[in-house]
């Protein structure tokens, strides 16, 4: 009973908050009171049968944060022991009391390092040691190729058309019929992984620039327009005669922002037929022509700063160097991963979030990675010592009720309100959200041409149509081979 009440003032707290923050005028966010408290009737619900498992403890495996760069990375979206007043845990908290509350279920999320050999031992061994993993995208390619996951369209209980679970991750990552793992409501990382632009109030004032946000409304937020706008930007600030941390830019970013504009410019190093089959698209004109701009401006050392260019002389480059820079009001725009955006809270100057720039005015959409190395997902081990459809009950349970609570706390209460400074923002996180991208040729590698992409560019190459021809051979034949061990797969 006193879990019962617990979760109802927890959820009754998200849903005040959000109502709180709908009356502060200086957020420029406005949201409705029908939109901020969604009702019990209102809820799109599971379609899920009424069961009582007994107390029956369902083991989810999450990633530990690392060390350096890899800090803000780790899983803050399973566990919660107790409410803290920090609105994501409170929302984890509530989503999991209410599930074990209904289902008379038992959540245990088990943090950790080397989820992908901790899934490979417990299914060698047939155990039970977790019914759910989340392991990072990069890090389960071999859980996936090994056969050590089950195929989730085949599972009880879940149904992948549902909003809960992300529709573009589905269709993208559904191969030759078969999909082995999902992103969604349930967790977050997802979106802290998906890429995006902040640019700085003050700067923008300062040189006297258009606002970003009347381009995009314009349909006019190109590449083009966006390098324009910081050309003139960057300086030698310290008067030392050279360009390099001290200074200012007109672009600040990492390496994983290579992949980051490829995609948004409209390229993919792999598409899936209509059968679901994976085409090998490095060699196309959309791909050489994102090749082509990005070498055009992202080269300029004097106008950009890649942080990694750095990474000998920072442990971490993020909060050593990229953070800096932006705060100190050194960078018109910064490359992030949303889950950076948290770290500007406090910020003096204003910044506002932008989507990634098209190639042009005719590129039907933008388009968001969503990081491989930083991004978990949801998946179930094919171990014999499991129920899949166990599994596969939980994760549509958990999804679909964090659609009323993570989800809102982090997008409404988090970004929305806590972290965003003006109307506008709200607007271009729907588009950014909405438009990701999770390129099959980036993810599984074949050959190590992803990685060749991103190299060519952190180098600062313009060989790319020998790149594209240096691959050619080498992808075909892993490709073949990828999809023959893929129709072997269950």
């Amino acid at each position: 009973m006193f879990k019962r009440i617990y979760s109802l003032i927890v959820c009754i707290l998200i849903a005040a908050g959000m109502l709180a923050a709908c009356s502060e005028a200086e957020t420029g966010i406005q949201t409705s009171e029908t939109e901020a408290v969604v009702t019990e009737s209102a809820k799109i619900l599971p379609d899920l049968p009424a069961t009582d498992f007994n107390g029956e403890e369902c083991r989810i495996l999450v990633p530990e944060p690392g060390g350096g760069d890899w800090e803000d990375w780790g899983s803050r979206d399973m566990i919660a022991e107790e409410q803290t007043g920090e609105t994501i845990n409170d929302a984890v908290y509530s989503r999991n009391l209410h599930v074990e509350d209904t289902y008379k279920v038992q959540i245990k999320g088990i943090m950790q390092s080397g989820l992908a050999a901790a899934t490979s031992r417990m299914v060698l061994a047939g155990t039970d040691d977790y019914h759910i993993v989340t392991d990072y995208i990069k890090s389960m390619i071999s859980s996936i190729t090994s056969g050590y996951l089950a195929n989730l369209n085949t599972v009880e209980h879940m149904d992948l058309s549902q909003p809960w679970y992300d529709q573009q991750c589905v269709t993208e990552n559904s191969i030759m019929g078969k999909t082995y793992f999902i992103t969604g409501d349930m967790i977050l990382i997802d979106d802290d992984a998906t890429a995006a632009l902040l640019f700085n109030k003050k700067l923008l004032a300062d040189y006297n620039l258009a606002n970003p946000y009347d381009y995009v409304h314009k349909n006019e937020w190109t590449y083009e327009n966006f390098a324009s706008m910081w050309l003139d930007v960057g300086s030698d600030i310290n008067g030392d005669g050279k360009i390099d941390v001290d200074d200012q830019f007109g672009l600040i970013w990492q390496n994983d922002a290579t992949i980051a504009f490829f995609h948004a410019l409209g390229a993919r190093i792999a598409t899936l037929d209509a059968e679901g089959v994976p085409e090998y698209t490095l060699g196309s004109e959309a791909s050489l022509n994102a090749f082509e701009a990005i070498a055009k401006y992202l080269y300029n050392t004097d106008l950009v700063i890649n942080c990694h260019d750095y990474s000998s002389t920072y442990t971490n480059i993020y909060h050593m160097l990229q953070d800096p820079i932006f705060t100190e009001n050194r960078a018109l725009f910064n490359w992030v991963r949303m889950r950076v955006v948290e770290n500007y809270r406090n910020m003096e100057a204003d910044f506002g979030i932008i989507p990634m720039p098209k190639l042009d005015a005719g590129q039907e959409s933008y388009y968001h990675t969503v990081n491989s190395n930083t991004c978990n997902t949801i998946e179930i081990p094919n171990s014999a010592g499991i129920d899949p459809g166990f599994s596969g009950f939980i994760i549509e349970a958990m999804s679909a009720e964090s659609t009323y609570t993570l989800k809102e706390a982090y997008y409404e209460i988090n970004l929305g309100t806590k972290i965003t400074r003006d109307e506008e923002s709200k607007e271009m996180l729907d588009i950014i959200f909405s438009t990701r991208v999770y390129d099959t040729g980036e993810i599984y590698n074949w050959g190590g041409v992803s990685d060749a992409v991103r190299n060519i560019m952190q180098q600062k190459r313009d060989t790319f149509a020998s790149l594209v021809s240096q691959y050619e051979k080498s992808v075909a034949k892993n490709l073949e081979k990828f999809v023959s061990n893929w129709e072997e797969l269950e």
